[in-house]
């Protein structure tokens, strides 16, 4: 269902709930995120016109996020205890909102311009 609604939902929708709901699903689905919504994502963009690639680099940057959120929290915990950080988790992620936030908007510059970004693409 969640991949139907991906492909039929309106554009301006999924522009608005993209920034939430992938680095939810990640932290969900741990890495079938990227297959449940990603797939029929990408082939909705590029039915709709939309350079695939430069989208797939935007949400390369938005699916890690998730790895941080509970309650899989994979990475985000052992960032914690790789870097000896001495206060609760939910504490560590209120210091990660900066970095989120600026992530999420050079994220969806790429995803929602992406054809403005076909220079990136040239080749010699």
């Amino acid at each position: 269902l969640i991949s139907m609604w991906i492909v039929t939902a309106p554009l301006a929708i999924v522009w608005m709930l993209l920034p939430f709901i992938i680095p939810i699903s990640e932290g969900l689905l741990t890495y079938g995120g990227a297959m449940v919504i990603g797939i029929p994502l990408i082939w909705m963009l590029n039915s709709n016109g939309i350079n695939p690639v430069i989208v797939l680099a935007g949400l390369s940057l938005l699916w890690p996020l998730g790895d941080g959120l509970p309650p899989t929290a994979l990475i985000g915990r052992l960032t914690v205890s790789t870097v000896g950080y001495k206060g609760s988790y939910g504490s560590f992620l209120k210091e990660c909102v900066v970095p989120w936030v600026a992530i999420t908007v050079v994220a969806m510059i790429l995803v929602i311009f992406a054809n403005k970004f076909n220079f990136l693409m040239m080749v010699g």
